[in-house]
């Protein structure tokens, strides 16, 4: 009698409705569960990949920037690939990205009068001391490559003229970092660039992360999600082929110029977008003795010349326009002193450079304080292709 009375009571449609509750939610916990564990967990670090399978004779644009943080068998054939091509590696930050086909490497490789072609490393706060453990670890896979190494002045300015944890974080390998140290000639050098050793001797908890980031979160996007879009891994995960060229002679019309020239606001040389979301840009003032900028200039220089790396550098421009507009004749001294500075220690090192710093008075040059335009793309791919050619010649 007491077991029928449970069984109604059981049966009653309030009780199947709170099973049913408990049980769809059960269901969603597994579901939930299996899609973190297929998306989430690791399925094997790049970092202990084999060889890969590219050819080492085929010179790609780019590289999954994992690669080149982790050192692996991937970045090494990407920089093996340059060599044996007789192309070039451009070196440099922000200003460095796509401007839709329109920045000075993209026009390079689209001009086939120009017999090297131009793979590029590029992002905020890339600049050449990211690079140093990299020579010092595998100096076999940097030796005698061409290099196009951009510097931009605005690198001076604080917070960008010191160690900087969020790019260190991005672009350095705490693992890299120690075996560097070990072998350096010059480790007050790397303790100066790299927070004076701390982050490399005692890494702990925060290499750990560090790891967890580049392992599971950062491939999540594109390694396995695009992947089940049907998108081609090799162009994602690993090595981004360099585009064909036409074999036509390039140059941008008078029309291409003046459109793009259209996009720029002449009378504070920034963009026509960029001032709707900044009212009252200005620069920001610059650091002339950096300790770290200078150490890092000096101790990749240093680096190059050991081992047989032909460099040869971009003194980039800066935005004098718009500083002389908002009448900050205190900001372009600091920017002048900084170029004339850099220019004076590559010729003190004998180093080859390119001096693209006059155009920071030519306008429509600039998108905002810091980024040259399309047209300032195009102004420094017209240097650097009298450079080449040059160059070549000799």
């Amino acid at each position: 009698m007491k077991l029928e009375k449970f069984i109604i009571k059981f049966y009653r449609f309030s009780s199947l409705k709170e099973i049913g509750k408990i049980g769809l939610g059960a269901s969603g916990i597994v579901v939930l569960i299996g899609l973190i564990s297929f998306l989430f967990i690791n399925q094997g670090s790049d970092a202990s990949l084999p060889a890969p399978k590219y050819s080492s004779s085929v010179q790609y644009m780019t590289i999954d920037p994992t690669h080149v943080k982790k050192e692996d068998a991937y970045f090494h054939l990407f920089l093996d690939g340059i060599k044996k091509n007789g192309g070039a590696l451009v070196l440099g930050t922000s200003e460095s990205g796509e401007l839709n086909k329109f920045n000075y490497w993209e026009l390079l490789n689209s001009d086939s009068t120009i017999n090297s072609q131009f793979s590029v490393l590029y992002g905020a706060g890339r600049s050449c001391e990211r690079y140093i453990p990299s020579i010092i670890n595998n100096p076999e896979h940097w030796n005698g490559i061409e290099l196009l190494v951009f510097i931009n002045p605005v690198y001076w300015r604080e917070g960008l003229d010191r160690f900087n944890i969020e790019y260190h974080e991005r672009y350095m390998d705490y693992a890299s970092l120690r075996a560097a140290r070990s072998r350096s000639k010059h480790k007050d050098q790397i303790d100066i660039l790299f927070e004076g050793g701390k982050s490399i001797t005692n890494a702990g908890s925060s290499e750990n992360v560090n790891h967890f980031f580049d392992d599971n979160i950062y491939p999540l996007y594109n390694k396995r999600l695009r992947g089940l879009m049907g998108l081609k891994k090799q162009e994602i995960n690993h090595l981004t082929p360099l585009p064909v060229t036409n074999s036509t002679q390039f140059h941008p019309s008078k029309e291409q110029l003046d459109a793009i020239k259209s996009e720029i606001n002449p009378t504070l040389n920034c963009s026509n977008e960029f001032l709707k979301k900044e009212e009252n840009p200005t620069l920001t003032a610059l650091n002339l003795s950096s300790e770290y900028r200078k150490t890092s200039l000096h101790y990749f220089i240093s680096l190059c010349k050991e081992n047989n790396i032909k460099a040869t550098f971009i003194v980039g421009p800066y935005n004098r326009i718009l500083a002389k507009k908002k009448g900050q004749s205190g900001e372009i001294r600091q920017y002048e002193a900084v170029l004339s500075q850099i220019k004076k220690d590559l010729t003190k090192e004998n180093m080859p450079y390119i001096d693209a710093s006059g155009i920071s008075s030519v306008n429509q040059t600039f998108i905002d304080q810091q980024h040259h335009s399309k047209y300032g793309g195009y102004m420094i791919y017209e240097l650097i292709k009298k450079h080449w050619n040059e160059k070549m010649d000799n």
